[in-house]
């Protein structure tokens, strides 16, 4: 009997531990599971809509008018605000789970801030200049350099946080389009610019 009480004292310390790594296990399991959920419900492209409607609609909750250029700049302010509010948010400089394990909506983000960087140069650049030696727009100015800043930083200033001014400069220089007394923001819509901007997008 006294050589079988020191095994029956280990056998008893022994179910503590198996308790540990149960409930251990069934944490994991749990958080495993939370985070493939999030990764599921994140991965999904945004729904497309009518860029003509949604600036239609936009300008008229303003109390604006639909002018050369409005639903232009409207579906440029509107695909930048997409990347960062779209369900699950930015996710391209995520250093957590789940965002740090998905590969495909960072990509689909970096496609579309492909697309808002060359609208942003061909507005600064063409668009919004009677020629190659009339003044930049400040807005569109401040705009651009923020829409190229890095796509994967997530300290301060985090790559969102820098696109969400873009926004802004954008829907200002949206607002001034429609401003008849306003001349220092101008919309040509010229063949040319529209050939230029074309290019860089085929490319």
């Amino acid at each position: 009997m006294e050589a079988q009480l020191p095994v029956a004292g280990r056998v008893e310390a022994s179910h503590p531990r198996r308790w540990l790594w149960r409930a251990l296990l069934v944490l994991a399991l749990l958080l495993g599971a939370g985070v493939l959920t999030l990764m599921w419900w994140w991965d999904v492209e945004p729904p497309s809509h009518d860029v003509v409607a949604v600036a239609q609609s936009g300008a008229k909750a303003r109390g604006e008018r639909v002018v050369e250029g409005t639903v232009t700049s409207d579906a440029l302010a509107q695909m930048a605000r997409l990347l960062v509010d779209k369900r699950g948010g930015y996710l391209s400089n995520d250093v957590l789970p789940p965002g740090v394990f998905m590969d495909n909506s960072p990509n689909w983000e970096f496609g579309v801030l492909v697309q808002c960087r060359d609208m942003a140069r061909a507005l600064r650049n063409s668009f919004s200049r009677s020629q190659t030696q009339s003044l930049e727009d400040k807005d569109l100015q401040e705009a651009e350099p923020l829409l190229s800043f890095t796509n994967d930083r997530w300290m301060f200033p985090s790559s969102e946080g820098q696109y969400r001014e873009a926004i802004v400069l954008i829907e200002s220089y949206r607002s001034r389009l429609q401003d008849s007394d306003n001349q220092d923001a101008q919309f040509y819509a010229r063949a040319d610019n529209l050939a230029d901007y074309l290019s860089v997008v085929e490319a």
